[in-house]
């Protein structure tokens, strides 16, 4: 989120559109599948009590 964005105000030939599309759409996806994976299944192990007997 820092890196890119100063690269391009510097001159490096990447385009917001590009910026956007290439890498922010899939980091963003990405985290939001696997957060919901990751942290749903913690959350099954650690809090799943009807398996206990």
């Amino acid at each position: 989120m820092f890196y890119i964005p100063l690269g391009m105000l510097q001159g490096a030939s990447v385009s917001w559109a590009s910026f956007a599309i290439d890498n922010l759409l899939p980091v963003t996806l990405g985290n939001i599948v696997g957060g919901g994976l990751f942290v749903g299944a913690f959350h099954v192990f650690v809090f799943d009590k009807g398996k206990k007997e």
